[in-house]
């Protein structure tokens, strides 16, 4: 077996070539990096555009669908005021209580007093209450209940002067609509301040109304017929 040396100086030697044993795996490592880095380029800025297109339009979807959305609420609380316009009117129609009549003839009773001699009669309240729709009986509607508070005033006996109040008022027009009224019930107080006079009995009275006839709506004319039939145009 034969040593080969080589006494040229080194830097006049010929570079030695790298064996293809060593070559071709760093090639390929090389070649393997480069299509990997494409394809991650290809997946991150391609796909990714993609990506952002599809979301962008998604987006302008879902704007529009909420704008729908908004006005479908909107649409459903239009509705609901309706249906409160309709109940009121059809309350107001079932109604056949004038109130600026009522008070007028209550106005009248409480003024009758006999120049204060009878009774001295002062109204600090005046509250009607809504039917109970619950307690009405098939057919008949159910009616309104009136509240009353406010003093009778007397020099020595109010009890006395609140009991010619409650006759004439259940004597009067004014009680034709109403069902029933308490007995008289109250008290005797003692008002300050320069109100004569100062002693007065407590009025609290509760009237319900009489029970009326349910009218029937008809669909085909708009109109609501009373229990006779005949046809009455629905109030604006």
């Amino acid at each position: 077996m034969m040593t080969r040396i080589n006494l040229m100086p080194s830097d006049l030697r010929r570079a030695e070539s790298t064996p293809l044993r060593v070559l071709l795996p760093v090639v390929a490592a090389v070649v393997v990096v480069v299509v990997v880095g494409f394809g991650w380029a290809f997946l991150r800025f391609g796909k990714l555009e993609t990506a952002r297109s599809e979301l962008e339009t998604a987006k302008s979807e879902l704007g529009a669908l909420d704008a729908r959305r908004k006005y479908v609420e909107s649409l459903r609380d239009e509705l609901a005021e309706f249906k409160t316009r309709e109940q009121t009117i059809r309350s107001i129609a079932s109604s056949r209580v004038l109130w600026t009549r009522k008070l007028d003839q209550l106005f009248d009773v409480a003024t009758a007093d006999n120049g204060g001699q009878d009774y001295l009669l002062w109204i600090d309240t005046l509250e009607v209450k809504p039917p109970q729709a619950s307690n009405a009986k098939k057919g008949v509607v159910p009616a309104e209940t009136l509240r009353m508070k406010g003093w009778c005033f007397a020099e020595k006996n109010p009890l006395e002067n609140f009991n010619t109040f409650h006759r004439k008022l259940r004597e009067s027009p004014f009680y034709a609509d109403f069902a029933d009224m308490p007995n008289p019930a109250g008290k005797a107080e003692e008002l300050d301040g320069a109100l004569r006079p100062k002693t007065a009995w407590t009025v609290d009275l509760t009237l319900p109304m009489k029970a009326r006839e349910e009218k029937k709506s008809n669909t085909k004319t708009g109109a609501i017929a009373e229990s006779d039939g005949r046809p009455k145009p629905n109030p604006r």
